[in-house]
């Protein structure tokens, strides 16, 4: 999915293997946020996204 959109949306090879790679530690992420927060993932994850859309 995140590479057909790339080719519709004309995003560079290099960017996309950057973001895919990014995925695993974003994980990491949020499992160690919940894990130390006791917090269900699905909040973490939305807390996190929300952060960077502000």
């Amino acid at each position: 999915l995140i590479f057909a959109a790339s080719k519709y949306l004309n995003i560079p090879a290099a960017e996309v293997t950057q973001k895919i790679e990014y995925i695993g530690q974003a994980l990491t992420d949020i499992f160690k946020h919940s894990q130390q927060q006791n917090l269900p993932t699905n909040l973490i994850a939305d807390n996190l996204a929300q952060a960077k859309l502000a």
